[in-house]
């Protein structure tokens, strides 16, 4: 299972997927100082969720063999 991560940081879609989710995980910590409306909570889950997407499919696009994507 782990042999399936080795290598995953020397690629580029992962630091892609990953520049990207901290922009949107910015973003979300930027409107949870800032903004007050009603489903603030919801909001932020929802951009939690982009995030852990984000990650789990630029882990996914980086693997190297087969077998583990």
């Amino acid at each position: 299972m782990m042999t399936c991560f080795e290598g995953i940081t020397t690629q580029p879609v992962f630091w892609a997927a990953g520049s990207v989710g901290l922009i949107a995980a910015i973003v979300m910590i930027s409107m949870l100082w800032v903004q007050r409306f009603r489903g603030k909570l919801y909001y932020a889950l929802t951009f939690f969720a982009m995030i852990y997407t984000l990650l789990i499919v630029g882990a996914e696009a980086s693997a190297v063999a087969f077998d583990c994507q």
